[in-house]
């Protein structure tokens, strides 16, 4: 299994007190939306959604077909945003896929 990296690499660019700061307010965001999400209700269906080397947890149902929603993970291709129920599937498509961007022109004006 690839190691996925969740914190950025925040050594020798900010100082150390600025670091401890950064992680200590991270925690109180994550226990805060941990607590948001509790309050959520409870729904079958996809938990998860992998968009390259991203993993996210899924707040929100959206209106996938009905094959795709009962999949317990969504592998979405970053660059044309087609979805797949698998990461064999995704690889295959990876290969064929023309697009090594995502879609649009512009991010930021």
């Amino acid at each position: 299994m690839e190691e996925k990296e969740r914190e950025p690499k925040l050594l020798n660019v900010a100082s150390d007190y600025d670091l401890r700061l950064f992680r200590e307010a991270q925690a109180v965001a994550s226990e805060k939306i941990e607590e948001d999400l509790k309050s959520l209700p409870h729904i079958k269906g996809t938990k998860y959604v992998e968009m390259g080397k991203f993993e996210m947890e899924v707040w929100y149902q959206s209106p996938y077909p009905e094959e795709y929603a009962r999949a317990p993970k969504l592998y979405l291709c970053e660059f044309c945003l087609r979805y797949m129920k698998s990461r064999t599937i995704l690889k295959r498509h990876l290969v064929n896929c023309v697009w090594r961007h995502p879609p649009g022109e512009e991010v930021y004006r």
